[in-house]
């Protein structure tokens, strides 16, 4: 790939093509160009349709090591002088800052986890509450946490490098403890969780995207560049944000390897994009009961974005932890119980009604994803402004012979 010429600069730093593809109704992407030092001075917040939505400060004399959305919309990074973490509206302006003295190095990696609180690694992990307060320092991993991923589902992915290059995923559920799912692997620079609960992993040969199932499994690789690939960055429909070395632009790609879009990046002479996040939209709904564990493993969870408004008809349930190839459909009421089905136990009560002309099968990687018509609901059901309804998806499963099994059920209070 050549870079483009440019069309349009930002603060000398950041210009975006005309090929810039959508990346849906809420991705927003933040890009983090560093320079020869391993610092740059700039952080650059596209929205949807790769248009610059606002840029840190150039010339601002603060250098910037890693960066991550914030639930507001606005994102915090990194800073060496002196260590801190920066606060910035979605525009880049600056809008506050708190002191990191117990990092023992320049940050590493950022993220900002659903709750507010911010992960810093180091080496370590370090966590601060959403206020910037310190909260303690995990030290369990026996060698160099590198990067930290939010998981869409909660939780958190880290990478941690091993003996060579080898490295070791890990995913933890709260803030450090024991990794409730990991593996280990020959190469990879960067974790992107996806929201269909897969992975994606830089890895040798360059310039290849490989895709794992959150135990490990592989399905699959792309070539993305004939060059390193220094960042990736995973997107609400299923695509995936990539940067690899001396490139001008950050190119998107879809699961087949297809490009299908791109923002380009003025390097200068010789910096890199070092840093990838996109931003996603807040969780709608509330667990209404927790999953039953499956022969995949802890159970399926429901994760419930989109609108809350009818008439906007735009609900997004996203299912992740089923077994591969598991069929199923959803249900909804507006009542709750607690009934044993098969492995599982239904949370909803009568009536309950069932979308079972939409079934869905789950992807290899143990994801589905439903989007209801709200205006055309089963036993003609009418969602009034102010109710609350409860999902939940009833699916396949193996013990070891066919049985059914039940998610977790989420509430919904709509608009």
């Amino acid at each position: 790939m050549s870079p483009l010429r440019p069309l349009a600069a930002l603060a000398g730093l950041l210009i975006v093509a005309g090929a810039a593809a959508a990346q849906g109704p809420t991705d927003h992407l933040l890009v983090n160009v560093v320079g020869t030092g391993g610092v740059a001075p700039d952080v650059v917040h596209f929205d949807e349709t790769g248009a610059v939505v606002g840029s840190t400060p150039t010339g601002s004399g603060v250098d910037l090591t890693a960066a991550a959305f914030t639930p507001d919309g606005g994102f915090v990074a990194t800073a060496t002088n002196p260590r801190r973490v920066v606060r910035y509206s979605a525009a880049g302006v600056q809008v506050g800052s708190f002191p990191t003295p117990e990092l023992r190095q320049d940050a590493l990696d950022v993220d900002v986890l659903e709750s507010g609180v911010i992960a810093v690694t180091d080496g370590f992990v370090h966590y601060y509450d959403a206020a910037g307060t310190f909260l303690f320092t995990d030290t369990q991993y026996s060698g160099l946490v590198y990067r930290v991923k939010v998981d869409p589902f909660g939780g958190h992915w880290v990478i941690m490098q091993g003996g060579g290059f080898s490295v070791f995923i890990a995913r933890v559920d709260g803030l450090g403890g024991p990794p409730t799912q990991g593996f280990w692997i020959p190469f990879g620079f960067d974790v992107a969780p996806a929201p269909d609960g897969t992975l994606w992993v830089p890895v040798l040969p360059v310039g290849t995207l490989e895709r794992f199932t959150r135990d490990g499994t592989s399905l699959g690789s792309i070539l993305a560049s004939t060059a390193a690939i220094t960042a990736a960055a995973a997107t609400t429909d299923g695509d995936v944000w990539v940067a690899t070395l001396g490139e001008d632009r950050v190119d998107r790609f879809d699961a087949s390897g297809a490009n299908t879009g791109w923002v380009t990046v003025d390097l200068g002479t010789a910096g890199m994009v070092m840093d990838l996040d996109v931003g996603r939209p807040a969780h709608i709904g509330v667990s209404l009961c927790s999953a039953s564990p499956n022969s995949a493993g802890v159970g399926a969870r429901v994760r419930v974005t989109g609108s809350p408004s009818p008439a906007e008809n735009e609900l997004i349930l996203d299912v992740t932890g089923l077994p591969p190839g598991s069929a199923g459909y959803f249900l909804m009421s507006d009542a709750t119980g607690q009934v044993p089905v098969g492995q599982g136990v239904l949370c909803l009560a009568s009536p309950v009604a069932r979308f079972s002309l939409s079934v869905l099968t789950s992807s290899p990687g143990g994801w589905s994803q439903f989007r209801p018509d709200l205006a055309n609901l089963p036993l003609g059901i009418v969602i009034l402004p102010g109710s609350t309804w409860h999902f939940q998806m009833w699916y396949r499963d193996a013990n070891p012979g066919a049985v059914s099994n039940l998610s977790e059920a989420v509430s919904v209070t709509f608009l």
